[in-house]
């Protein structure tokens, strides 16, 4: 029997994800912000502003509604941009379980507070959060993971059993995930890398 998971965030990360899990057999429920998103979903099976070209399966359950998308699950991810996170997980925070473990898919720091994504989930669900929290980063694209392409990734946690848990669930024969407890670091590397991919184009 599949995982119940919510994702929130029908970007490209977020989608494909939700695809991943989908063909492992998990009961997946896509949050969408926007209507126009949410309806090529239902009705054409695709994402097209972010994976083009990329048939998701008929389990995909998409929704506009957030406490559809993590009530009574088991697992939640958030691929929400960064300045949209607080809000975003406010909303849900009445709806969410004791039981649901997190992945934080956003890469960022917020808006105004400079605040890193574990300290925007703790603000807002309390300092035990940490020990159902994980966080994924990885030398990896949307579209890869999506096209099931080799791809790696890096999940970092407070705990080890948790980290290792997360590595079960997304973990496929094309997604090889590793496991970190330096949790500030995969989330600065996730901050860092485009600020070194632009001075590294400009030094060319």
């Amino acid at each position: 029997m599949g995982k119940a998971v919510g994702v929130i965030g029908a970007g490209g990360w977020g989608t494909a994800l939700a695809k991943l899990l989908c063909e492992k057999g998990d009961d997946v429920t896509l949050w969408c912000h926007g209507e126009e998103c949410f309806r090529e979903i239902q009705t054409r099976r695709e994402n097209r502003p972010y994976l083009p070209g990329i048939v998701l399966p008929v389990s995909l359950k998409s929704t506009r509604s957030l406490r559809e998308s993590v009530f009574s699950k088991d697992l939640l991810i958030c691929a929400v941009p960064s300045h949209a996170v607080r809000e975003v997980l406010e909303n849900a925070a009445a709806w969410v379980g004791p039981q649901s473990l997190w992945i934080c898919g956003t890469k960022g720091i917020e808006e105004g507070t400079f605040m890193t994504m574990d300290e925007v989930f703790r603000e807002v669900f309390g300092s035990n959060i940490k020990d159902r929290l994980a966080f994924i980063s990885g030398p990896n694209f949307a579209l890869e993971v999506a096209q099931g392409l080799p791809s790696a990734t890096t999940v970092a946690a407070f705990t080890p059993e948790v980290a290792k848990e997360i590595q079960a669930a997304l973990s496929t024969s094309s997604l090889r995930v590793y496991t970190s407890e330096d949790v500030i670091g995969v989330q600065l590397g996730g901050v860092v890398k485009n600020v070194i991919a632009i001075a590294a184009g400009i030094s060319d």
